[in-house]
């Protein structure tokens, strides 16, 4: 924090008489060791590791003293954590995920040559594809040796970015997710399942994972399955970038006259140049900017790289229609009843953040 206040001067001092100090902000879905992949010359490659440290810094300075990070390389999580404690580098406290499970055959398995390049961008290994029960046992068995505070899996059964609307995802099975759930309670990790379609959700859920990332991308979720994270406890964590959002097809919501769509388009002109300066290295910022452009220009055609027609008449975001539920007392009952559990999952057990 004296390494902050020295480099960045306060505009004024303001007195904190009569007023109440609260806790820092704790981030339960973040990728400290994530840097964009949009540009993945050699030339940008070799400032990855400045920009994962810049990470840390923007993260403390918009006030988070808490990070869940869901998903790393070992190799370059365990050491910001490290440097992190040790005094040497600012930022939060972490709480790593590190490597992520998902089956061969579902989400993010690109085939040999892809699997095989992906640790050179991410510094590491970050996916192991597990299919059989022995595999799952013995990974997360690893997982827990190299100090890893929370288990992520993947439950997606269709693509988020490419592919054919009728592309099919292998995933993991209910029996699977209660043998995944069991393991964390007997490792004492928190769960979080990366599940954007609702069959995947109803799995994880009914299993009693922690917390679901990111929304439903096919349908709002539906009274059953409200219940269903109420009574398993089960929280919802709604991090969407505003680039993802508007590149996607949305449908009616993604009309230009819509709402939604003007206020993201608002905040992809007006704030996020303003972020991009404030939490990227100078020789990086270039990347980042130039996916922000390519986005209001391509906007017309909702479309990122090579995803096709995937996402036909679908709301994304949304776990619950918002106008509806202000009309509908029944969808309202489950709003506030995903609100409720919600607040009390996503407290980090035993963090004072």
């Amino acid at each position: 924090l004296e390494q902050l206040l020295t480099e960045r001067p306060k505009a004024q001092e303001v007195s904190g008489a009569g007023f109440t100090a609260i806790p820092g902000l704790s981030d339960l879905h973040a990728h400290l060791g994530l840097v964009s992949e949009f540009e993945m010359s050699l030339g940008s490659m070799r400032y990855f590791d400045s920009q994962r440290q810049k990470n840390c810094e923007a993260a403390l300075v918009a006030g988070c003293t808490f990070v869940r990070d869901s998903g790393g390389a070992h190799r370059i999580v365990s050491w910001l954590k490290e440097e992190i404690e040790a005094g040497r580098l600012v930022g939060p406290r972490v709480a790593p995920s590190y490597e992520v499970l998902t089956p061969r055959g579902g989400m993010w398995d690109v085939g040999s040559v892809g699997n095989a390049m992906a640790p050179m961008v991410f510094g590491g290994k970050v996916i192991n594809f597990v299919n059989s029960d022995q595999e799952i046992r013995e990974t997360l068995a690893r997982l827990d040796r190299l100090g890893c505070e929370c288990f992520k899996t993947y439950f997606e059964e269709m693509p988020l970015y490419g592919g054919k609307p009728d592309t099919r995802y292998n995933m993991y099975t209910v029996e699977q997710a209660r043998m995944i759930r069991e393991l964390a309670n007997r490792y004492g990790k928190t769960l979080e399942a990366h599940s954007m379609f609702t069959k995947g959700s109803r799995v994880v859920a009914e299993a009693g994972f922690d917390s679901i990332a990111h929304m439903t991308v096919d349908a709002p979720y539906d009274r059953e399955l409200c219940q269903t994270m109420a009574r398993r406890g089960t929280a919802i964590v709604p991090t969407l970038s505003v680039g993802c959002y508007l590149a996607m097809d949305c449908g009616d919501r993604g009309s230009p006259s819509h709402p939604d769509y003007q206020f993201f388009r608002e905040q992809l002109e007006r704030v996020v140049p303003e972020q991009i300066e404030a939490a990227t290295i100078p020789e990086l910022r270039k990347t980042y900017e130039s996916f922000r452009h390519w986005i209001l220009e391509r906007q017309p055609e909702r479309k990122m790289p090579m995803v096709g027609d995937v996402y036909p008449e679908r709301v994304h975001g949304f776990a619950v229609h918002a106008a509806e539920s202000f009309r509908n007392p029944r969808v309202a009952e489950v709003s506030k009843a995903l609100r409720r559990t919600t607040r009390a999952a996503m407290d980090p057990p035993g963090r004072d953040a």
